[in-house]
């Protein structure tokens, strides 16, 4: 089974009505724990490293380490950069081998961003790397609560422009829990 794309994970979980644990990682340990959780149970599990931790271990360690164990494993495991908050972000994030990116392009303007990420998914597609876009804002804790964008909640557009519209392989839209 092994390393497989996020998308690939996520179509097998809505054919058959299931849940994934998609499990933020920091470190080594906590890859080597998650995907052996992941083979106790016999689930298929999807690995994340947010790239704000970057000052702690390189985003190419981290790459290196989740997709030698992903290729290892015994279940379907998928390697995933999450919210990147730019671009080049998630461009260095392809550079050090995550297979699957999501480009948070949240903070600008909706039309913008729906532009951004949708040149972005042609230039990752072309080289076999999956992406997960993010549209409107998400109501966090200490983070871009109540903001707005473009002039408009977060809340009030999105749904209409789903992922297989602009080419993504999957979109978080507003009111979403995930993050």
């Amino acid at each position: 089974m092994s390393l497989v794309k996020v998308n690939e994970i996520l179509q097998h979980a809505w054919k058959h009505k299931y849940g994934v644990a998609a499990i933020n990682t920091l470190n080594y340990e906590t890859i080597k724990c998650a995907v052996a959780a992941a083979e106790a149970e016999r689930v298929p599990v999807i690995l994340q490293f947010f790239p704000g931790l970057d000052k702690y271990i390189p985003l190419k360690y981290i790459a290196d380490m989740a997709v030698d164990m992903a290729r290892k494993a015994s279940v379907p495991v998928a390697v995933h950069l999450d919210h990147s908050a730019s671009y080049e972000i998630a461009l260095g994030g392809i550079r050090d081998g995550f297979p699957s990116v999501m480009v948070d392009g949240s903070a600008l303007p909706f039309e913008e961003n729906v532009a951004r990420t949708a040149e972005f998914v042609k230039f990752a597609h072309e080289r076999g790397i999956t992406v997960e876009g993010e549209l409107g804002i998400m109501a966090r804790q200490g983070r871009r609560k109540g903001r707005r964008s473009g002039g408009r909640s977060g809340y009030q557009y999105g749904s209409c422009t789903g992922g297989r519209v602009r080419g993504a392989d999957g979109m978080r839209l507003p009111g979403d829990c995930g993050g």
